[in-house]
């Protein structure tokens, strides 16, 4: 190799030097995966892959992992045998194994082995010796049988080579080589010597070479091991006792190349490989050590394992040399495992603490120089200053001696100076300057006192001398400034020490236009020679303070500096500024400890590895402890550079030395090969019947899984062996990842991936950073069977029948829509109609009964408005059954269930007809087993369904006919049938009967029915759980039609909803009752007592109604007797409300702006309004709405059309109840009781009272009192304060308390300061004047007249 030549001259006599070997080897063993450690045998396959042979099984490598392969006696595709002795590639990219017990052809496809019949009489125990292939490509094999060749590749057929008798001692597997030179000749190497094969024709000749005592010329040994041929086509021949001959075909005589001949010599006579490399060296494997030899010069240069340096060859015994095709040499040893040495070897060579021979005394190295010897002076934190003779490879160490003052100074050494003069300057930490004294070898100390806690505290960091014969020293606490005669030191005193001031000084540098820097912790300073002006840097140009660890000046005069953890530097002279490198652009470490340059390059030591800058392309390359270093942390300035441009650094693990030179690139790329699939973290096995792999997935391009395999990984690796822990990977799969995925460790796994098609791609680098060309592998997940195209042409068809069924399902939906649209057109028809008729109702009804009421009608006429009012209620009624009708079309009609006599419901009905039947002569008759029959229903419902069936029974019999009604009871129902023989119901219409609106043609007849009775009657029926059924014939001798409802006893067909225990509000309340002229009277009299009171008129009530007509019905009905204000709608009345603040509200509920609900609620939430009571009004008469009102907060709910009796007597009741509240509170304010004021209950003792003031004016009172408590001893507080307390307006707030305690504002005022008033006087803490001014009174006098005014006596008599 090219190193060798540079380093011989180093180390022309160190076979165990104080630092590493000039190459470094890799090692592989056990531990790393390796089957054995004995090594036998190395190949590399077509792919890259290296193949160990070892005693115990077959090793496949891809720098990450091993695969083994062994012997399985139950597998004829396994090894023969696990004691590999010889392996080769072919020219035809065929591996072969041999054993010691026959041969073996790896197959790749199916990662197994063919075992090869070599033919003769032994077809097992063949041990195979040597399988070598000449230059024509034949292979050729030495087995135990003897010779074979390879005849027919496509049937592995071998041929054995007959030898004669005459060619003696060539039997056996007492061969070991066969190698063909440049000339067709064989040459056969065994333990009787040389054979000398050359073809003649079909026959071969043969020569024989053996050892002969008298003639020195003679083959050395006639154990022969090893033959080879250098690239000059010299023949060389190992062997087992005498060393490495070569042969000169000129006179077929050798020359002897013995061990004990040292540099002329191998490192041991027992020799057991020659491989020659691409550069032409011999490497030469022995029973000792490897030698390397240069067929050129004849030189050997020896390597064996030293136990001190781990980068050393691993074990001394020899067994196997390989050169890859990256001419990188393996290396296996017979303990040691295998040992590699890089094509690309970076000579990094590492001085350290050894103990087998002479080395430095320490591996923290803080200074390192070159004296004009070429010796190196190395200092060490702790170990002394070392100098190093490198021609003599020793060792002298100077160290502090206690009590010898010529000693050094102390043995924590900081800087290392060699002046013009080649004096040795040490700048130690504690013991001053040193000069060292050649002659006697002692020391002279400067800046130094014996026992002086400063001397001891004290660091010399840098020393430099300029060209004007300034010697500064640098020191962790200033600059200090001398001029040196010969060894002598004067202190100049310059300004410049004051200047710099306290600082660390680890930078004193010269440049070439005499500019002297100073770097410092804190900051640069640059002294320009031109002005002898002094600048400070202190920042690199960004927002962080400079803290320099080193300068130095390059070639071109440019000053570079080495930041702590700011990076690198450079001063740029015509810019005045900073240029900074750092981690971003490619710095191995921001903090920089030392920098030397070689041709065009900068060279960095970090506290992170070493950085090589390529100054013209602004690039870096990093170097780690994997590359050689000794380690990857520098030490501050400890570098140099000697004058044969070998470069030293110095670091935490010993001094790192190398030739910029030789520190190679390695630019080849590495082939990247898929290595292994697994499929749910399972390594998929190659399979014939070709599931998923039908060979290596190496060799598989192509793969498919089902839709359930879809998560896989997948491991690559590049196939470079050469620091291969530095290789780094990138991987994509495409159309799955978006980008290349970064990574070091080879292997991608991927979850859930959906079907499809897919491209895998794996690429990696070699340790330098070269990308090769990257593996792919096509990848298909099959969709389930639900996602293949025929599951897709089904659904096609599914989905077409599906929308064909949907069409249709949407179509006949339309029609049924229309159907049910025209329907909901009749109910919200008969909804609102039923609405308008109760509000029109209400302007008949009502003056009628006032009419009737007030008596002032004759005779005949009040017989006319009995008439009037008795029609009016009728409608009512048709109204409400058109309500129930809709309540039943919309699913809300609701069941009251209890239980009642149904017998007695029926007879009820039945003789309500009684009249009809007299004046039709319709013959009747009721049929009933017994007369009482408990059942479960409700009765307001089924009274509807039974009255219709028999008014319609009485509306279609002809006069004279016949109609009956049976009750029949059975186990578990009941049966009532109702039956006559009227007109009949023809056949066709039975099946529409109970349909809404279905009326049967009348011939011509005009029908007064709606058609919605039987369907409301068949509605009810079934929400009994009953049924309802009809039956016609129409004969010519009499029709007949009977109509069967069944009804089901118990209660457990209902749920607990539907039963009641109580009265039930009623829709339609009163319907079956109507009030008598009496009752009229007994009402009109009780409101006239009521309305004669003087205070009646005072009253104010705001009618809100939309409905001019009703709002002036109502006005009238009402002004005789209160004050009345109207509003048109819920808007208009809530402003009324706040405003006026009426005694009560009359609102209708269905009005636009603001409907009643809404209104009532906003009322009965604000405290200006929630006193007020509110009577709605409404055409809605549904319990629901009822309810909804009530939680509204209303007082009063009553239904259109509405009773004017009633409505006077609701608004007397609540006047009533508001003065029962305002006379109970105004008593207890008062009379004092319940003091004190603030846990006031006005409710007490009185229910009625409790449920009118509801919670919000509770809470009303509560805090006024509150209020006015809190401010009971001001003056000033009066109304308009407490108005505002409450964010009232006064007037609200005066009808407000008015409402609520029947007092004004100010006498509320004063009853709450006259309560708490007593309680003071009862106290008798406090005198009469005191009290008057703790409740707000300046005159005394005014407080005793109002005290007597409210309790009759004066505060004087109050107290006696």
């Amino acid at each position: 190799m090219k190193l060798v030549v540079a380093i011989f001259l180093f180390f022309i006599f160190l076979s165990l030097a104080a630092y590493s070997q000039s190459i470094v080897f890799e090692n592989l063993t056990v531990d790393d995966g390796l089957s054995q450690n004995s090594v036998l045998a190395v190949a590399q396959d077509s792919r890259g892959f290296m193949w160990y042979g070892t005693q115990h099984g077959l090793n496949k490598y891809n720098t990450l992992s091993f695969k083994i392969y062994n012997n399985d006696p139950a597998d004829r595709t396994s090894l023969s045998s696990d004691y590999i002795t010889s392996i080769l590639l072919d020219s035809h990219q065929v591996l072969w194994v041999g054993t010691r017990n026959g041969l073996n052809r790896y197959n790749p496809e199916t990662d197994n082995f063919e075992r090869i019949n070599l033919g003769g009489a032994l077809t097992n125990n063949q041990v195979i010796s040597c399988i070598y292939e000449d230059r024509e490509n034949n292979l050729w094999v030495w087995c135990t049988e003897g010779l074979k060749r390879l005849e027919d590749r496509k049937i592995n057929k071998f041929s054995p080579v007959q030898l004669p008798d005459s060619v003696a001692g060539l039997y056996g597997n007492n061969t070991h080589v066969l190698y063909q030179d440049h000339l067709g000749t064989y040459w056969l190497g065994s333990s009787a010597g040389l054979t000398q094969m050359t073809r003649q024709g079909r026959s071969f000749t043969y020569k024989m070479y053996r050892q002969k005592a008298d003639q020195p010329n003679s083959l050395s040994d006639n154990y022969v091991t090893a033959v080879n041929e250098d690239p000059a086509g010299n023949l060389w021949i190992g062997t087992l006792h005498g060393g490495v001959d070569l042969y000169n075909r000129s006179n077929n005589t050798f020359n002897r190349f013995l061990s004990n001949a040292g540099s002329n010599g191998p490192i041991n006579n027992n020799i057991r490989t020659l491989s020659v490399d691409k550069t032409g060296k011999i490497w030469i494997g022995t029973q000792a050590g490897l030698s390397i030899l240069d067929p050129v010069t004849h030189q050997f240069i020896a390597y064996k394992h030293d136990p001190d340096n781990k980068n050393s060859l691993s074990q001394n015994s020899i067994y196997s040399t390989f050169i890859d095709r990256d001419n990188t040499i393996w290396i296996g040893t017979y303990w040691g495992g295998i040992n590699m040495v890089a094509n690309h070897n970076n000579t990094f060579l590492t001085f350290q603490t050894v103990r087998y021979h002479s080395a430095i005394n320490n591996n923290v190295i803080s200074a390192v120089a070159e004296d004009a010897l070429h010796n190196l002076w190395i200092g060490t934190e702790g170990g002394g200053l070392n100098y190093f003779n490198r021609k003599t490879d020793v060792v002298n160490t100077y160290q502090n001696k206690v009590n010898d003052a010529s000693s050094l100074g102390s043995d924590l050494i900081k800087a290392v100076y060699i002046d013009k003069d080649q004096h040795v300057w040490v700048g130690t930490h504690g013991g001053g300057l040193n000069l060292f004294n050649a002659p006697t070898h002692n020391f002279t100390k400067y800046l130094y006192q014996e026992n002086d806690p400063v001397t001891l505290g004290s660091e010399i960091l840098r020393i430099y001398e300029d060209s004007r014969g300034n010697f500064w020293i640098g020191t962790q606490s200033g600059l200090l400034a001398f001029h040196r005669n010969d060894t002598q030191l004067r202190h100049t005193g310059s300004p410049l020490e004051s200047r710099i001031g306290r600082k660390s000084v680890y930078g004193i540098l010269e440049d070439k236009d005499k500019n002297l820097w100073i770097g410092t912790n804190k900051g640069l300073f640059v002294v320009w020679y031109a002005s002898g002006q002094l600048q400070r840097f202190n920042s690199l140009g960004n927002q962080f303070l400079l803290s320099v660890n080193t300068l130095y000046l390059d070639k071109r005069n440019r000053l570079w500096i080495g930041s702590y953890y700011g990076g690198l530097a450079m001063y740029d002279a015509a810019q005045k500024n900073f240029v900074v490198y750092t981690e971003k652009e490619g710095l191995a470490n921001n903090n920089v400890l030392g920098i030397l340059e070689d041709e065009g390059n900068l060279w960095i030591s970090t506290s992170n590895g070493l950085s090589k800058f390529n100054i013209a392309a602004k690039t870096f390359k990093n170097y780690t402890k994997s590359d050689g270093l000794g380690a990857n942390t520098f030490n501050i300035n400890s570098c140099y550079k000697s004058d044969d441009g070998e470069m030293f650094f110095g670091g935490f693990n010993g001094l790192t030395s190398f030739f910029p030179s030789q520190i190679n690139d390695n630019n080849v790329a590495p082939p990247v090969i898929i290595t292994a699939l697994k499929l749910f973290n399972k390594p998929v096995p190659i399979e014939q019947s070709g599931k998923i792999l039908t060979k290596d997935i190496s060799l598989t391009h192509d793969i498919v899984f089902s839709h359930a395999q879809n998560i896989f990984t997948i491991d690559f690796a590049a196939l470079n062996y050469i620091k291969s822990e530095k290789n780094r990977y990138a991987y994509k799969l495409a159309n799955f990842d978006k980008d290349w995925i970064y990574t070091a460790i080879p292997s991608a796994s991927y979850t859930n991936v959906p079907p499809g098609d897919y491209t895998f791609y794996a690429k990696g680098t070699n340790n330098d950073g070269i990308w090769g060309k990257a593996a792919i592998l096509r990848i298909k997940i099959m969709p389930p069977f639900w996602a293949t195209v025929w599951a897709y042409g089904l659904y096609v068809l599914f989905t077409g029948g599906l929308i064909f069924l949907l069409a249709r399902f949407f179509i006949l939906r339309s029609l049924l829509r229309r159907d049910q649209e025209l329907t909901q057109l009749k109910l919200n028809f008969f909804t609102n109609i039923s609405h308008e008729i109760r509000t029109h109702l209400s302007l008949i009804f009502g003056p009628v009964e006032k009419l009737i009421l007030q008596g002032q009608a004759d005779v005949e006429n009040a017989k006319e408005l009995q008439i009037i009012k008795k029609s009016s209620n009728s409608l009512l009624q048709l109204v409400n059954e058109l309500m129930n009708f809709r309540k039943a079309e919309t699913g809300n009609l609701r069941l009251h269930v209890s239980e009642d006599n149904i017998v007695s419901v029926l007879n009820e009905i039945y003789n309500s007809f009684y009249d009809t039947s007299l004046s039709r002569n319709i013959t009747t008759e009721f049929i009933t087993p017994v007369e009482n029959i408990q059942l479960y229903f409700d009765r307001v419902q089924l009274e509807k369904v039974f009255f219709n069936l028999i008014h319609n029974a009485f509306k279609f019999t002809y006069d004279g006919g016949r109609i009956s009604i049976v009750v029949e009871e059975n186990k578990d129902t009941v049966t009532i049938t109702i039956a006559d023989n009227g007109k009949g119901i023809a056949p066709e219409n039975l099946e529409n009967l109970f349909k809404n609106y279905f009326q049967e043609n009348d011939y011509g007849k005009q029908n007064t029915g709606y058609g919605i009775g039987l369907a409301l009657a068949k509605s009810i029926v079934e929400l009994h759980k009953g049924s309802i059924t009809v039956e016609s014939e129409i004969l010519p001798d009499g029709n007949s039609t009977s109509f069967q409802v069944t009804l089901k006893k118990g209660m457990d067909h209902f749920g607990n909803k539907a039963l009641i225990t109580s009265a039930v509000i009623s829709d339609n309340p009163g319907r079956y009752e109507e009030k008598t002229d009496n009752d009229f009277t007994t009402i009109s009299s009780a409101i006239d007592d009521d309305l004669t009171s003087p205070t009646g008129k005072d009253k104010l009530i705001l009618v809100v109604e939309d409905n001019a007509d009703i709002r002036s019905f109502i006005n009238n009905s009402l002004k005789d007797h209160y004050k009345v204000i109207q509003s048109v709608n819920g808007l208009e009345g809530w402003e009324s409300a706040t405003e006026c603040i009426p005694d009560i509200i009359i609102s209708d509920v269905m009005m636009p702006e603001m409907d009643g609900f809404t209104l009532c609620n906003k009322l009965k939430t604000d405290e200006r309004t929630s006193h007020i009571p509110v009577i709605l009004l409404t055409a809605k008469a549904m319990s629901s709405n009822h309810i909804n009102g009530l939680k509204m907060g209303a007082d009063v709910y009553l239904t259109k059309p509405f009773s004017v009796e009633v409505l006077m007597l609701q608004i007397s009741n609540l006047l009533k109840l508001s003065e029962k509240i305002r006379e109970s509170i105004s008593h207890k304010f008062k009379t004092g009781d319940g003091i004190p004021i603030s846990s006031l209950s006005p409710l007490h003792n009185n229910d009625e009272v409790e449920k009118l003031l509801n919670k919000i004016d509770n809470e009303f009172l509560s805090r006024v009192i509150s209020i006015v408590e809190e401010h009971i001893d001001s003056l000033e507080f009066g109304v308009p304060h407490l108005a505002k307390a409450v964010a009232m307006s006064q007037p609200v707030l005066y009808k407000k308390l008015h409402m609520l305690t029947g007092m004004p504002v100010n006498d509320f005022i004063k009853s709450i300061k006259m309560n708490n008033a007593v309680l003071l006087l009862q106290s008798k803490r406090y005198n009469i004047n005191e009290i008057a001014y703790m409740v707000g009174f300046s005159d005394r006098k005014y407080f005793s007249k109002e005290f007597k005014k409210r309790f009759g006596k004066t505060p004087s008599e109050f107290l006696a």
